[in-house]
């Protein structure tokens, strides 16, 4: 690591501090912020320079004062508070110069999950959702399990995301933002039976996005159980058995029981009859049936709607706990308190 004394070259002290960068670094942030930083891609020279430049003087700075053995912890923990700020701020995102960067990120966040509910989201159960999943999160937290919980977040939208996304933006279907389907779900209109192939493509659409979402907040709770998890495992079990795992937890019982699993079934295997005189549908599955109004399916597809918003909000309710988090001082100080910090060597005798 550089030193204040270094008498190497400018090359030699670029290639160290570049390895810092792109290998040390990710293994020191996961330890600390508690989240699973992969290691960055080895870039050109000169693009690493392009990037490094604007925060290099201040990083260089807080490392070499890290190294000095005379160093309270209070005092680590302002040199490892500006090393993190400086990092964060070679990121695209443009963070003001005045507020703490990780501050200004959580606040971003905060904006985002605390915006007024859409009318589409109304007179559902979605703020009952949202609060199981912050429940959710913050004891991963307490656990110590977050960095656990991020690596999965990451792998999970690395395989998922681009499914869950088309699935979204109707890449082969209706797309759930359409005008004809918000019609329906912000209730701007009196539903009838002539919407019944839109909605039932639109809980189509909604039981496979609940499906896949239900990996992550699983995962974490299998964290919280002590077990190891993977992608992989998570993924192959099917719904009924993601359901019931999640089901064993009384904090999580709301995402579960709002899902009709029957209605799922049923459309996913065309089984229905419509009753023309009546008014009404009978949804058919192997044990059990359902009969409803077409008010009463926009119903069960507005609540889908809800789960599924709710559920797409967990890993940036995590990441938003991580940055409020690495806001506060004393709690970066409480962190280092329990972090092994290298000792220097000391000199050879003659």
């Amino acid at each position: 690591m550089l030193g204040p004394n270094s008498s190497k070259s400018d090359g030699a002290e670029f290639a160290q501090f570049s390895n810092f960068i792109l290998h040390t670094l990710p293994k020191v942030l996961e330890e600390l912020l508690g989240i699973a930083v992969p290691p960055l891609q080895q870039p050109s020279k000169e693009a690493l320079r392009e990037r490094v430049s604007s925060i290099f003087s201040t990083i260089k700075l807080e490392i070499d004062r890290l190294e000095s053995p005379h160093l309270s912890a209070s005092e680590k923990m302002t040199s490892v508070f500006r090393l993190l700020d400086a990092i964060v701020r070679a990121s695209p995102a443009r963070i003001p110069k005045r507020p703490n960067a990780f501050a200004w990120l959580a606040t971003s966040m905060d904006k985002i999950l605390t915006a007024p509910v859409p009318p589409e989201l109304r007179r559902t159960g979605y703020q009952r959702y949202l609060r199981s999943l912050r429940l959710l999160v913050a004891r991963v937290w307490q656990s110590h399990k977050a960095a656990q919980a991020a690596a999965l977040c990451e792998d999970v939208a690395g395989k998922e995301g681009p499914t869950i996304a088309q699935r979204l933006l109707g890449v082969g279907t209706n797309s759930l933002f359409s005008p004809a389907m918000l019609g329906l779900l912000r209730r701007r209109r009196r539903v009838a039976l002539s919407d019944l192939d839109t909605l039932i493509e639109a809980y189509a659409t909604l039981s496979g996005l609940y499906e896949k979402s239900l990996i992550v907040p699983l995962g974490f709770h299998e964290i919280l159980r002590g077990q190891e998890v993977s992608y992989e495992a998570l993924a192959k079990k099917p719904l009924a058995e993601r359901m019931r795992l999640l089901g064993k937890d009384p904090k999580l019982a709301a995402i579960v029981t709002a899902f009709d699993r029957i209605l799922r079934n049923a459309i996913a295997h065309r089984s229905f009859k419509v009753f023309m005189r009546s008014n009404k549908i009978e949804f058919i599955d192997v044990r059990a049936s359902r009969v409803m109004s077409p008010a009463g399916l926009l119903k069960r597809v507005r609540e889908a709607n809800a789960l599924v918003t709710a559920l797409l909000l967990v890993t940036l309710l995590l990441h938003r706990e991580t940055f409020r988090r690495l806001s506060s001082p004393r709690f970066v100080l409480d962190y280092l308190k329990r972090m092994p910090f290298e000792q220097p060597r000391a000199p050879h005798s003659l």
